[in-house]
């Protein structure tokens, strides 16, 4: 949807993603509560974290979405957040609310493709069935 706001278009991919067979997947939640005894307690996951975290099976693999609005910008935290989960072999997607749901369904399906038939070689050359 054009001009979607980020939340109304995160709540659609999370449920979209939640369809599938091959993924488990929940919100991330974050929220700072002011405490009686004075100051701030901050809940939720580290700063930075992505949207939408979840578990890609049977693989195992880690998946985790950054959502954004039209015209919105990571935060240096959330860019320190894609390249750690990213040097960890996480799968992440950057998905933008101007490219629609869909569209951020098929990208996962192409990286998950493409990550399954790597995983097939590197087995079949670890056994010595191909080159």
């Amino acid at each position: 949807f054009k001009g979607e706001l980020e939340i109304p278009f995160q709540t659609r991919l999370l449920l979209e993603l939640s369809k599938r067979r091959d993924c488990r997947v929940w919100r991330v939640n974050v929220g700072t509560v002011r405490r009686a005894e004075g100051g701030f307690f901050h809940a939720g996951p580290p700063k930075g974290a992505a949207d939408i975290a979840g578990i890609i099976g049977p693989e195992g693999w880690s998946l985790q979405v950054e959502c954004k609005a039209e015209g919105r910008k990571r935060t240096p935290e959330q860019i320190a957040w894609a390249e750690m989960v990213q040097a960890l072999g996480a799968v992440y997607l950057l998905a933008d609310a101007r490219d629609g749901v869909g569209h951020w369904i098929r990208v996962l399906d192409r990286i998950l493709a493409e990550r399954r038939a790597a995983a097939i070689r590197a087995a079949l050359v670890g056994a010595g069935l191909a080159r």
